[in-house]
C-alpha cells in the first residue's frame, strides 16, 4: 500500500465513495437492484 503512488489514493477512495452512491442509489430505485449491487460487489 506505501508503494502506491499518491494518485492512487484518491482514485480507490473516489471509487469507493461512488460505489457508495451507487448502492444508495440502487436502494432508491428498487431493492432487487442492491441486492444485486451487493452480490456484485461482495
Amino acid at each position: 500500500m506505501q508503494k502506491l503512488p499518491k494518485i492512487g489514493l484518491p482514485i480507490i477512495l473516489l471509487a469507493f465513495v461512488l460505489i457508495i452512491f451507487v448502492s444508495k442509489s440502487s436502494i432508491n430505485i428498487g431493492y432487487g437492484e442492491a441486492g444485486v449491487l451487493f452480490k456484485t460487489f461482495g
